[in-house]
């Protein structure tokens, strides 16, 4: 038969954590750019994210500035920046549907969900980047410059990245030089995973263990 306490410690399991999951995008909001920039064919761009909590990353998408079908296919990926090791990867096309949840000067983004969401950790750094198969101009793609970009609480960027003429999605090794914009083509989700604190049941029932545990300890001393 079990004890009072063994009772109590297995009733007190259910209550170990509470919270819910919360989603989480990277760009919520920005400019396109206005100059003469344009993204050269065969280049992987990216951009460099840290999590200030810890995530589950869930989908990769890319920005259709018009909202009606992308010029082509893409492939994106997320890599741990320290060892260039690729986490995951997906390749976006018209068929993705788009977020309608969000809308930047006309374009919405089209997302593909992972087949197995991904880990990051927080304060570990990790490489976003997509490999542009075409030329793309001003009006093509959506440039977000750091004085306008708005991003989720969860993540914090840094150092824009790129790899010329690889031909393929690969690690962009290079660190831009102009660390005060970031390209706003590609994004991502994640979920962000509650942190385990104890609920009102569970601390009333420690209390009530402890208590137990005392008056045990009393008994057996008399």
């Amino acid at each position: 038969m079990k004890s009072p306490l063994a009772t109590l410690a297995l009733a007190l399991l259910p209550f170990t954590f509470s919270g819910t999951t919360q989603a989480a995008t990277i760009f919520t909001s920005g400019s396109e750019d206005a100059d003469n920039t344009v993204l050269i064919a065969d280049a992987t761009m990216g951009y460099n994210i840290t999590p200030t909590t810890n995530l589950e990353l869930t989908a990769l998408g890319f920005w259709d500035s018009d909202s009606n079908g992308l010029p082509t296919s893409f492939q994106l990926g997320l890599w741990q920046t320290t060892t260039e090791t690729l986490l995951a990867s997906v390749t976006i096309d018209s068929t993705d549907a788009l977020d309608t949840s969000l809308t930047v000067n006309g374009g919405q983004w089209r997302y593909e969900t992972l087949l197995s969401s991904i880990l990051l950790s927080s304060g570990t750094t990790y490489t976003l980047g997509f490999l542009n198969t075409i030329e793309m101009g001003p009006f093509d793609y959506l440039f977000l410059n750091q004085s306008t970009i708005t991003t989720d609480p969860a993540v914090t960027l840094s150092t824009e990245r790129f790899a010329i003429n690889n031909g393929s999605l690969s690690f962009p090794t290079f660190p831009f030089v102009a660390p005060d914009a970031y390209p706003g083509q590609f994004n991502a989700q994640f979920t962000i995973i509650p942190i385990p604190e104890p609920t009102t049941a569970t601390l009333a029932a420690l209390g009530t263990l402890t208590l137990l545990n005392r008056r045990r300890k009393s008994q057996s001393v008399r």
